[in-house]
């Protein structure tokens, strides 16, 4: 009975035993099989990977380029448009050149035809204030001598002299309006107080008031005033001075004569 079994259990290990090593040699087969088999398509799909990764980065360095080509063509583009901008804007100032250069020739013109103009006007109101009434006579001839000296001048523009001569005139314009009372000095050398109202009167008066006279421009001379007048020539003081309100005043002006200045 003990022999039966242990050939058994000695005939069971040798039967596991082939059996293992029939499954190992089973497993190395299978192994060599799935080599055999998978090995080529793993290596084609690894080479798959790569070769899909080649043409991705190809794709993605092509699109970049055409990117960039697009944007080189937008800014040759603008180009062209910008120069054809320039070529327009040079075209336009090459004819406003030509406008401007025949103005300046028709500026030179009227300057060499208004210079002596001006000298004329300069001429007139010169021998306007002499033959005035002659009011704030230095002032005047002060002015008038500027004017003339200014007209020398190169620095100076002709628009500038022309600005100071219609200036000028307006003045003389204005002392048409104007009363004014001022300290001044006859050509005896005496300070006496002057009354200029307008270009119709000017009255001059001692500082005692005792000698009071008026300017006949038809006689070019001063003649003495009636002591009627005293008080509204008194009152005529205090008005240009603003001492007192405008107010209607007899004043004695001397009547104009025939053929007179």
């Amino acid at each position: 009975m003990r022999k039966i079994k242990i050939l058994r259990s000695t005939t069971f290990a040798l039967t596991a035993a082939a059996a293992t090593g029939l499954l190992s040699v089973n497993a190395q087969a299978d192994e060599q099989l799935r080599d055999s088999i998978l090995g080529p398509r793993i290596a084609q799909n690894v080479s798959n990977a790569r070769s899909q990764a080649a043409i991705d980065k190809m794709s993605n360095e092509t699109d970049d380029k055409i990117a960039k080509l697009k944007q080189e063509l937008e800014t040759i583009e603008n180009l062209k448009r910008y120069n054809d901008r320039l070529r327009s804007l040079i075209a336009t100032q090459e004819q406003d050149k030509v406008r401007i250069s025949g103005d300046i020739d028709g500026v030179k013109e009227v300057e060499r035809n208004i210079l002596p103009l001006m000298d004329d006007m300069i001429s007139t109101l010169d021998e306007f204030i002499k033959r005035d009434v002659p009011f704030l006579l230095e002032e005047r001839e002060t002015r008038v001598a500027l004017l003339k000296d200014l007209m020398d001048q190169p620095d100076v523009t002709t628009a500038e002299k022309y600005r100071r001569l219609t200036e000028a005139y307006q003045i003389e314009n204005d002392y048409a309006r104007t009363m004014s009372a001022y300290n001044d000095t006859l050509p005896d050398g005496r300070t006496v107080e002057f009354l200029q109202v307008g270009r119709v009167l000017l009255i001059y008066r001692t500082p005692d008031a005792d000698e009071i006279a008026y300017w006949d421009n038809t006689s070019r001379s001063w003649k003495e005033v009636d002591g009627s007048y005293r008080n509204e020539i008194e009152d005529g003081f205090r008005i240009a001075r603003k001492q007192a309100p405008p107010d209607l005043i007899s004043l004695p002006i001397a009547a104009p004569s025939a053929g007179g200045n």
